[in-house]
Order: structure tokens, then C-alpha cells, then sequence
């Protein structure tokens, strides 16, 4: 992803957390076409009974679907086992929304920040 696409920083950053702390992990020691929905399944459902918000989980199952699409582009996987149509993906609300600071809590944010 870093030199075809050309992503962020703060993207590949992301996407090599959600690998290293939740994807390999789990399938480290399995053969890409041995996993199954049921895998992601599980994997989705475990997420969820952490303290990770929907919306993290939702981008970990962005990551795994990424690998599997890039497996199948690359090294000849059959099926993305975290598709959409294959897995259900948490309800995220997006309110559009964004929670500003005053210069008030800003600066108490920087105080205790600086602790």
C-alpha cells in the first residue's frame, strides 16, 4: 500500500497496528485460503466485546478485507473471506457532527497533556 497507492502516513500507520495487534495475531500460523467467514466472524465478535468502539472494529474488518483482496489480486485466493456480503459489519452512526473545544478547555487540555 505504501508505494502503489501512495497512503498517508497516518493510514499505513493504522492498517500495520490493525495487523501486528489483531489480524496476525489470530492467523499468523493459518494458510490464507484456510480462513473463513466464520473466522472474521469471530474475530468481529470479539472486538466487539472489548472496549473498541464499532467504528474500530468496523476498520480492523476494513484491514482483514484488504489482505484478502490483495491475496486474491496477487497470489490467486479464490474468495475474500471478510467481504461485506460475507460478514456483517457493526452499525456505525455517523452524525457528521465534530465536538470543538473554547480556548477555556484547549488550554486545560494542553496543562494536563504536558503532565
Amino acid at each position: 500500500m505504501e508505494h502503489v497507492r501512495g497512503r498517508e502516513r497516518s493510514t499505513l500507520h493504522d492498517y500495520r497496528s490493525s495487523i501486528k495487534n489483531y489480524l496476525d495475531p489470530r492467523w499468523r500460523d493459518m494458510p490464507v485460503d484456510a480462513i473463513t467467514p466464520a473466522d472474521v466472524e469471530d474475530l468481529r465478535d470479539e472486538l466487539l466485546q472489548t472496549d473498541l468502539s464499532a467504528r474500530t472494529v468496523v476498520r480492523h474488518l476494513t484491514v482483514a478485507h484488504g489482505v484478502f483482496k490483495h491475496a486474491i489480486r496477487k497470489h490467486g485466493l479464490e474468495r475474500n473471506p471478510a467481504a461485506a456480503d460475507l460478514v456483517d459489519r457493526p452499525n456505525v452512526n455517523y452524525s457528521g457532527e465534530f465536538r470543538t473545544l473554547d480556548a477555556e478547555q484547549l488550554a486545560s487540555l494542553v496543562r494536563h497533556a504536558a503532565q
